[in-house]
């Protein structure tokens, strides 16, 4: 199943399902899978245009969807009484099967069972052996006697042992029985027995849920030391496998502390955990550390702290700061007392995110500490934590940024002596980014081309996007659409195909931002539109960012009733952690939204806040991506000579953008530009379709996406391409 990252790669001919003849597509169980599917790829399954497609979706109420659902949904509610069968359904149901009943069995058999599927369905396999029904009436102990009991002692231990796992392999269940080649008889249970099911691209076996709650359940009606042993083992073998999440959870579970701490626990994804579970993982681990485990696994209480420190549990993480300090002041200086508080102080670092001066107090310290670089931080983990904006991230008081630069100049030297290069080129990113702002391209450029050398040296892929994020608004200012496509391609690409997860958000993210200010909205990353921001699905840190690029995103396609409490929400957070670029867009979106309403003192008021945040620094870009709303009041609110640089950025920009979607070829995918070039010859729909060896509600919906994209309203607009 696509994840949230591939959701927008997958979810793109979904929309485009065509069917020459009627096709039911069902989706069974969806409440199931449907908390791991991506919204995305829900949506264009709604939205696919094919008469000939019905989709028939099976599922508990579907209360999240209901919006998209009315309208245009036949709903059928099904309630307990619609699932049982009736005496007669029963019979019909055992007639299918090959069974003929007597007189007055399909009563007992709905007396026995309720008329639910699965014990009819058991009772079924006795009636099959015996002529008759086991007169046994609760579930549980139906299938203990027709399917537990008929297994010999070696499969019961076999499926036993391998309770521990949703699914398995072959070669994971020879290693978990511990023996050299998997036996004939284990291939057949697996093979064969009805509750098991085998995923041929997989290699893998998926015991039924019923089968799997019940030796669960059996497992824990053993003598301690066999379920212990039972689930000792399947850590261990998770661990060894790397997958070291089930083996914290396993050995979680069976109080095994110091195990856990013996694991490479900055390589344990616990952020793929629902936040509650994580929270009681991480808090039962932290209370049950002593002063001896802390001394002994120093990285591992570390890396906790720091968990702690991401999960938003600042109390806990301070008071574990705390606690580490107390611990390692005990060890000698000879066995690296130093190292280790070193180590503390750069976790403590993160504690006054984003005051530089602060940081770089904490960075000297640890420095002094460690007399190198340190362990803590891994070169290879995203600096910017998924933040394509240096500027957004560091910039935090109106009329300080050159303060800020001039501190980020002297200060971050100490952080990539200690990090041994991580993050390298942010700095320059950030001024880069500033020039920018300041509509002062060609220093902007150069700071860019920079960043990109100096992120290249120690392959930093967080600021080589935020690098590739500036040259794509620069190119966007000077109309180089080549320059603009070699940009968006590749970070399309890294979207999809992105080594960590926060590579492909942050790509996400910068794709996002330039679509935006092309005017293509549509265009943005699926999951950014589908406002799905908050909740883990970006990190704290480049919320803000995310905030502003959807606030863009709902804007440019009509606003949204709840607009403002989303940007109540946005400064909000863009406050709690001073990120004063965030507020300006935000302000700025907010004064769009009262002069649409016509609410001019309002509007007038609200832009001029913005600009008392913005002008003491010369942030004019914000106000030239917006000058065409905020123009009717800009000169009111604005000194003649900032609103007149506003104007001309602004004209530089409309300008760029103007000469970029000229290029057409630029904004067309590939199926586009060759349906766009047989319009142009004068070719009909059905011809098209013809040639192409494609249905016409396809063509259809290609000249629909190429019309929005070239802005025009007939195929006699299309220019010779």
């Amino acid at each position: 199943m696509p994840d949230q990252d591939t959701a927008g790669a997958a979810a793109a001919p979904l929309a485009e399902l065509d069917c020459g003849e009627e096709t039911c597509l069902l989706l069974d169980d969806f409440q199931k899978w449907e908390p791991r599917l991506p919204r995305a790829i829900w949506k264009e399954l709604l939205r696919h245009e094919s008469e000939k497609l019905h989709l028939i979706v099976v599922s508990w109420p579907l209360e999240g969807y209901r919006e998209e659902l009315n309208g245009r949904w036949e709903r059928l509610c099904i309630d307990g009484g619609d699932l049982r069968l009736s005496a007669g359904e029963i019979r019909l149901y055992f007639k299918a099967a090959g069974f003929t009943l007597a007189p007055g069995e399909e009563e007992e058999a709905e007396r026995l069972t309720g008329g639910w599927i699965m014990p009819l369905r058991l009772q079924m396999l006795h009636y099959r052996e015996r002529g008759r029904f086991l007169q046994e009436a609760d579930t549980e102990a139906l299938f203990r006697r027709m399917i537990w009991e008929r297994l010999d002692a070696r499969e019961q231990d076999c499926l036993l042992r391998l309770s521990p796992f949703d699914r398995f392999t072959l070669p994971q269940a020879r290693d978990i029985l511990g023996i050299d080649g998997l036996p004939d008889w284990a291939v057949k249970l697996f093979d064969r027995h009805i509750f098991i099911s085998r995923a041929t691209a997989e290699q893998s076996y998926e015991p039924h849920s019923l089968l799997l709650d019940f030796v669960r359940a059996r497992r824990e009606t053993l003598a301690e030391e066999r379920r212990r042993e039972i689930l000792e083992h399947a850590a261990a073998w998770s661990a060894a496998h790397g997958d070291l999440l089930r083996a914290f959870e396993l050995y979680q579970r069976l109080g095994e502390y110091e195990k856990i701490l013996a694991l490479d626990l900055i390589s344990v994804e616990l952020g793929e955990l629902p936040a509650l579970k994580r929270d009681q993982l991480l808090h039962d681990v932290v209370a049950r550390l002593t002063g001896e485990l802390i001394r002994r696994y120093p990285m591992a209480v570390l890396n906790l702290a720091f968990e702690l420190f991401a999960a938003g549990d600042i109390p806990a993480h301070c008071a574990l700061c705390a606690r580490m300090e107390a611990e390692f002041s005990q060890i000698p200086k000879a066995e690296g007392r130093d190292r280790l508080l070193g180590e503390i102080e750069l976790l403590r670092s993160f504690q006054h995110y984003n005051n530089i001066e602060a940081m770089s107090a904490s960075h000297r310290r640890a420095l002094e500490l460690i007399g190198g670089p340190a362990s803590l931080v891994r070169l290879d983990a995203m600096w910017s934590m998924e933040n394509p904006s240096v500027l957004f991230m560091f910039h935090r008081e109106a009329g300080a940024l050159d303060r800020e630069l001039s501190s980020m100049k002297k200060c971050f030297p100490y952080y990539l002596t200690l990090t041994n290069g991580h993050g390298s080129g942010a700095d320059t990113v950030m001024k880069g980014e500033t020039f920018l702002m300041r509509g002062e391209l060609a220093a902007a450029g150069d700071a860019a081309g920079r960043a990109l050398g100096q992120a290249a040296l120690k392959k930093q892929t967080s600021v080589k996007l935020a690098a590739l994020c500036l040259k794509g608004r620069i190119a966007i200012l000077e109309g180089d659409a080549k320059q603009l496509k070699n940009i968006l391609d590749e970070l399309g690409a890294l979207t999809k195909h992105g080594a960590q997860r926060s590579e492909r958000v942050e790509a996400g993210l910068a794709r996002s931002l330039l679509m935006g200010l092309l005017g293509r909205p549509a265009e943005m990353e699926p999951w950014l539109k589908n406002g799905e921001i908050e909740g883990g699905r970006v990190m704290i840190p480049a919320v803000p960012f995310a905030q502003t690029v959807y606030g863009s995103w709902l804007l440019q396609t009509g606003g949204s009733p709840a607009m403002a409490e989303f940007l109540a929400q946005g400064l909000a957070m863009a406050a709690a952690l001073n990120y004063l670029t965030a507020a300006i867009y935000l302000r700025l979106y907010e004064a769009v939204e009262l002069l649409r309403a016509q609410r001019l003192g309002h509007a007038a008021a609200a832009l001029k806040e913005t600009l008392a945040l913005a002008l003491p620094d010369r942030l004019y870009l914000p106000f030239a991506e917006w000058y065409e709303e905020i123009e009717p009041i800009l000169e009111k609110c604005c000194p003649p000579s900032e609103a007149a640089a506003i104007r001309e950025l602004a004209e530089r920009q409309a300008a760029g953008r103007k000469n970029i979607l000229c290029g057409q070829r630029f904004t067309l995918s590939e199926a586009e530009l060759i349906v766009a070039k047989c319009a142009a010859r004068g070719m009909h729909n059905a011809e098209i379709a013809d040639e192409l060896n494609l249905s016409p509600n396809t063509i259809k919906k290609h000249l629909k996406s190429i019309f929005k994209k070239l802005r025009i309203e007939d195929r006699r607009d299309i220019p010779a391409l």
